[in-house]
């Protein structure tokens, strides 16, 4: 049996269908020389050679054999991305140390030093490149490089996740824009259908190049490997697939598929609404709220999902402002509503392919108000009308005192010629009589409503309605209003002191008569003299 059958045979028992477990791992317990794979590469004959930080090791299937150059100490402990070259038609290894360039011999186990001209034809300088490949300025941080069979060039990087570049078409594929699980690629690897494996910082991922999906293989997947080391990966000829760890290094075969069964059972958990904890939703029951509890917030779980990690969240409110939102891992949904009706659509996605794996609706009502319900608002109305009522009655009468002051202004100067001019003869005849008194009477500060509706003839109920009815005022009202007209009759016609018309206007102080005038004609008598009105 040749040592391509021995590899083949022990591969293929590791991914034996009885067998739960998808990988092989490889640590020095099974006779790796250290567990710090730097790099893995396969020769024609079918052997994998691991790059570790003791050493190279040769595996056949079976067996580890270690390449060893303990008489150099100057053997890096970080590999860069081309410190290994591929064998040569010799099958010879060229390692690249800080002080020069070593060569190693497969059929024997040990190193020869390269001559500085030698190591400089083998890794001649090329500016901007991983490898010698050529790289566009935009690409930053690269780790790894793959040029796929169909001419791709597939560009891992430390944290800018990974470039494809096809002819003149450039793309970018990031935890932002993709279902990619991380955005530091270590190392690439094309599999027979030609789609692309690679080791990130979070686990295995494949691309699928004609669909531009990811699908992971990640540890909460049973994947209990260490971190991924860069640059560290290599396929066989017979379709195996090797990572390097800082734990050893895993073999697994290239048509391996981890099985996903999405069994996915959305759930609503933590919810609050205004500020009062309500509890867990398990199967999207209505939800009728308070006016007071419109800050509602919960998060999205889930229950018998066999890959939590690998589902993305989409949620929108059926109100017509707002969106989808772009599918993401977080759970965690706030609103501030008004009272209304709404219906919240959440979505369950793939990550792979971004696929609707469930998707559920919650129907929320918030009340209105007590103040603000048909009854309440039949009461406004109804509030509205009779203040629309009164203020119009204001309106009225303030016209008709209006047109009552007029009156009085002409009676002061004709007792007879206003009558010819006035529509109501009763009320001008009432009127005419009542200012006649009231003006004899101006400069009396004894005189009194008592006495003016006596000297009128009538009670005093059918006074007071006849004065209200005929002027708008009250009688005392009207007493007012007739000493402050005949007050600014003698501002504006006499030279008397602001004294001497306050006693013919009937006061006796002075200072109330200015308060009462101020308050009556909007400035004080001096003002008013001035013109100041």
């Amino acid at each position: 049996m040749n040592r391509k059958s021995l590899i083949l045979l022990t591969l293929l028992c590791i991914c034996s269908p009885a067998n739960a477990q998808f990988w092989r791992d490889y640590t020095v317990a099974d006779g790796l020389s250290d567990n710090r794979v730097y790099r893995i590469v396969t020769d024609s004959v079918g052997f994998l050679w691991f790059y570790t930080g003791s050493g190279m090791d040769r595996f056949d299937g079976t067996d580890f054999v270690h390449f060893d150059y303990k008489d150099d100490q100057s053997y890096p402990t970080h590999v860069s991305t081309d410190t290994v070259k591929s064998p040569t038609s010799d099958r010879k290894w060229f390692i690249r140390f800080p002080y020069g360039v070593r060569c190693c011999n497969p059929d024997f186990p040990k190193f020869d030093v390269i001559k500085r001209e030698a190591n400089e034809a083998i890794w001649p300088p090329v500016k901007n490149t991983l490898e010698g490949i050529m790289l566009p300025p935009d690409i930053h941080r690269p780790i790894c490089a793959l040029t796929a069979q169909d001419g791709t060039l597939y560009v891992g990087t430390a944290n800018n996740g990974i470039h494809v570049l096809k002819g003149k078409i450039h793309e970018q594929y990031r935890k932002e824009n993709s279902a990619l699980v991380s955005n530091s690629i270590l190392a690439l690897v094309e599999d027979s259908a030609h789609t692309i494996v690679m080791s990130t910082a979070n686990g295995l991922a494949r691309f699928y190049p004609k669909q531009k999906t990811f699908f992971h293989w990640l540890p909460s997947q049973g994947m209990e490997v260490g971190t991924f080391l860069e640059n560290s990966a290599c396929r066989t000829d017979d379709g195996k697939l090797a990572f390097g760890t800082y734990d050893g290094t895993i073999i697994f075969d290239e048509s391996i598929r981890i099985p996903r069964s999405f069994k996915s059972h959305l759930i609503l958990t933590n919810i609050s609404a205004g500020g009062e904890e309500i509890g867990d939703n398990l199967n999207f029951s209505p939800l009728h709220l308070s006016h007071i509890q419109g800050n509602l917030s919960m998060d999205i779980s889930n229950i018998c999902f066999d890959n939590p990690h690998e589902i993305l969240y989409q949620w929108i409110f059926s109100d017509g402002s707002d969106t989808w939102n772009r599918p993401s891992r977080n759970r965690h949904i706030h609103y501030k509503l008004t009272p209304g009706e709404y219906t919240l659509t959440i979505r369950a996605i793939s990550s792979d392919d971004f696929k609707t794996l469930e998707e559920q609706k919650l129907n929320i009502k918030i009340d209105e108000p007590w103040w603000w319900n048909s009854l309440a608002k039949g009461g406004y109305i109804l509030l509205a009308a009779l203040l629309g009522g009164f203020i119009w009655r204001l309106i009225i009468q303030r016209n008709r005192r209006k047109k009552t002051i007029e009156k009085l202004e002409l009676l002061l100067k004709s007792n007879h010629s206003i009558l010819e001019n006035l529509d109501e003869q009763d009320d001008n005849e009432f009127l005419m009589k009542v200012n006649q008194i009231v003006t004899k009477n101006l400069s009396n500060d004894q005189y009194s409503v008592v006495q003016l509706y006596e000297e009128m003839g009538m009670s005093r109920t059918s006074f007071f309605t006849r004065m209200k009815k005929a002027t708008g005022f009250g009688p005392l009202e009207f007493i007012r209003e007739c000493r402050m007209q005949h007050a600014r009759q003698l501002l504006r016609t006499t030279r008397k002191n602001i004294s001497e018309i306050a006693y013919d206007c009937g006061y006796n102080d002075p200072k109330y008569f200015s308060d009462v005038f101020k308050k009556q004609v909007g400035v004080n008598p001096t003002a008013f003299r001035k013109g100041e009105i």
